[in-house]
């Protein structure tokens, strides 16, 4: 006679006193044990991995920002020293090398600009001076490489956010400048507080104040702040060559934490005497 078999639920039983235990060997109160910790894990690392993905972000701006830069010092050697043009001067009447920076390699179908940059300064149907200086065949597109990866792109013209377009604005009164004659630090008055910076030649400019808002151009001058993309501090190209990272204290007519204003930047020109950088035509700088 065969002895009987007690056959377990396949999927389940009753140990210790009733208590119902998966096949696995864990209770639900254990499974949400482990849940609860997982949870609290994750919590604890997400600060950790958002800083690791801010750093990378401010790290790719500011190659970006090297890697414009460098253009406009390689163009500057091709042309006896003359930093590219910007926005300002009669377009009309320069001859293409002289012109704007930026063309139309951001532009896209509707946008509209102020009618110091258009059609001529933007070269409507060419690309930037710099273009050929900084862009490979097959390299990065001019839609990564003039924004700031840190910046996110809600509405064009809004104020608010990137104008998706570019973030990064050169200086009006060094357009035609002599390199020679930029000098290689600066300094920043707020409030009767004197701070000591090398001198920028491009800015990330604050979304409001005005690279996403009326005056979307891609120059820095009079009331165009640097912006503050990258958790309260902000990049720039300096003339001496570097990519400067830099906190500022400055609050706007909002209340908003914001970079200086190009009226609040002054530096020494050839002669020796105090200029703000507010703003300038073609090769003004160097004769200055």
């Amino acid at each position: 006679m065969q002895p009987n078999h007690f056959h377990r639920h396949p999927t389940s039983c009753l140990e210790n006193g009733g208590t119902l235990r998966s096949q696995s060997g864990f209770t639900l109160i254990e499974l949400l044990v482990v849940i609860s910790v997982l949870a609290i894990l994750i919590a604890l690392l997400f600060p950790m991995i958002n800083k690791g993905l801010n750093m990378a972000k401010d790290t790719h701006c500011r190659g970006n920002m090297k890697s414009i830069g460098q253009g406009f010092v390689a163009f500057a050697y091709d042309r006896e020293g003359i930093l590219p043009g910007n926005v300002s001067g009669p377009a009309n009447l320069m001859p293409e090398w002289k012109r704007s920076w930026l063309g139309d390699e951001v532009l896209k179908p509707g946008d509209s600009f102020p009618n110091w940059w258009v059609p001529q300064r933007v070269q409507s149907d060419k690309k930037g001076t710099i273009y050929t200086y900084i862009f490979q065949v097959g390299g990065e597109s001019a839609s990564k490489l003039y924004r700031c990866p840190a910046t996110k792109f809600s509405e064009y013209g809004s104020g608010i956010n990137s104008n998706g377009r570019f973030d990064y604005t050169a200086l009006h009164v060094f357009s035609g400048a002599h390199i020679d004659t930029v000098p290689l630090t600066a300094e920043c008055t707020r409030s009767g507080n004197v701070r000591s910076m090398p001198t920028p030649l491009l800015i990330e400019e604050d979304h409001y104040w005005w690279a996403n808002r009326t005056h979307i151009e891609p120059g820095a001058g009079n009331a165009d702040r640097m912006g503050l993309h990258h958790d309260g501090y902000s990049n720039y190209f300096a003339a001496d060559g570097s990519v400067q990272h830099m906190t500022w204290n400055i609050s706007d007519s909002r209340g908003v934490k914001v970079g200086p204003d190009m009226n609040e930047i002054r530096g020494r020109t050839s002669s020796g005497a105090w200029a703000t950088f507010n703003g300038g035509s073609f090769g003004s700088w160097t004769s200055r």
